[in-house]
């Protein structure tokens, strides 16, 4: 049984799609909500956990849409020896290798001199506003993740000796990761999301470029149980377990 308070809330902020789930009332599962944009989306998420009773230092969990916290590969850079050095590197090359606008912040997955590694690229602004709502309402903040690294977390714990490839789908952004026994050799982020059609010759040309049997491919997405019977009203039904923001894997066909 899950307690009220054992576990932080969680947050699911995308570009105009927004996931809530609080731990003051955990059965009611993941209640969505849409806005016009992610700073609308973080106001309302806020504001609906105030409405659950869960603010006054209340802890939470922020989870990023693949649109907003994007992947790609940054590639070693001669005489970079310091961490700080590489972040600043990767931050400056992090908008024309994502597509994202205006300054960025980047977080380094295990960088080392002379080795590629995974990089992700948030916003800075957006960064800086989710730290500032938390401080603002008294909010403890435990994490701010992208969601696609708990599919890729989750691929790693269950299959990750037979997993080549993984396309994270969300609604407004396609994360495609591949390499080798759990170490990720490339990145990409489409957003907006392709249509059926286009993603499904975009992950073909994507296994072939890795060499990956499709057989080998993972498709990861929300788990459908988590979906509620309503948006934007103050009821909620819960139509399965409670699993926030859980993972559903699915083999490319």
């Amino acid at each position: 049984m899950l307690w009220a308070g054992s576990e932080p809330s969680q947050i699911y902020l995308g570009q105009t799609r927004i996931g809530v789930w609080s731990a003051a009332s955990p059965d009611v599962g993941v209640q969505w909500l849409s806005a016009e944009s992610a700073q609308e989306g973080l106001a309302r998420g806020i504001e609906l956990l105030r409405q659950e009773g869960q603010l006054k230092r209340h802890r939470v969990k922020v989870w990023l849409s693949g649109a907003l916290a994007r992947p790609f590969v940054f590639e070693p850079v001669q005489g970079l020896r310091r961490w700080s050095e590489a972040l600043q590197v990767a931050a400056g090359l992090a908008p024309d290798a994502t597509g994202l606008e205006g300054p960025c912040e980047v977080w380094l997955d295990d960088w080392e001199p002379g080795e590629s590694c995974i990089a992700v690229a948030v916003d800075r602004g957006l960064r800086e506003l989710i730290e500032s709502s938390a401080k603002t309402e008294k909010l403890r903040l435990t994490a701010i993740r992208p969601w696609w690294a708990e599919a890729l977390r989750e691929v790693v714990r269950a299959e990750a000796s037979t997993t080549g490839l993984l396309a994270v789908e969300e609604v407004d952004a396609l994360t495609v990761l591949s390499g080798d026994g759990g170490v990720l050799a490339a990145a990409s982020c489409y957003s907006p999301r392709p249509d059926s059609i286009q993603t499904e010759a975009l992950l073909a040309r994507a296994l072939m470029a890795a060499n990956v049997m499709s057989a080998n491919g993972r498709r990861a997405s929300f788990r459908e149980e988590e979906a509620m019977s309503r948006e934007g009203t103050s009821e909620a039904v819960a139509i399965g377990p409670v699993v926030p923001f859980g993972v559903c894997l699915e083999q490319i066909t």
